[in-house]
């Protein structure tokens, strides 16, 4: 017997997602994204967008980042900065304070997406494989990854903090 869902109530500081694969409602939030201008114009990523990355990439992206494309395909953030769980190595930070600026899209993307900056930082940088940047840092000397090292291709990646250049890596999320 299916089980039934409960009603969902409007909230004006989210817009709803439902995410199907994983039987959960991912909540995206609104104003999640900086307000769209100049060169940056982006609509949401489609189904067949994400299809065509994850076979590229041959992994399974997280639920709650598909939600996320669907809403905006990729883009400067503005909801920027969180506080990780742990403390991380003092070669990063002496704070918990965390910041992701912006997340690549789906292909094809003119400024940027997940499977052109993949592929570009494995060969120009050596960034391992098993890791999709999201983001990075000066002189990309450090990035934030979706890390499929332990789970495998298709299972729920962690987010990791790695540095190749000062050699530590940390998890910033789970």
């Amino acid at each position: 017997m299916a089980q039934r869902r409960k009603k969902s109530t409007p909230e004006s500081a989210a817009i709803r997602r439902a995410s199907r694969e994983s039987e959960r409602t991912i909540v995206v939030p609104d104003g999640l994204f900086a307000p769209q201008g100049g060169v940056e114009q982006r609509g949401p990523a489609t189904r067949a967008m994400i299809a065509r990355t994850e076979k590229a990439l041959n992994i399974k992206l997280p639920g709650a980042y598909r939600a996320v494309m669907k809403v905006r395909n990729g883009g400067t953030l503005r909801l920027s900065t969180f506080k990780l769980a742990r403390r991380p190595p003092r070669l990063w930070s002496s704070s918990r304070t965390y910041r992701v600026d912006g997340l690549p899209g789906m292909c094809p993307q003119p400024l940027d997406c997940l499977l052109c900056t993949t592929r570009a930082y494995r060969r120009s940088h050596g960034l391992p494989r098993g890791l999709l940047p999201l983001t990075f840092g000066d002189r990309c000397s450090w990035w934030c990854c979706l890390d499929y090292r332990k789970c495998g291709r298709a299972g729920e990646p962690s987010v990791t903090h790695i540095s190749l250049e000062d050699g530590y890596e940390f998890e910033v999320a789970s």
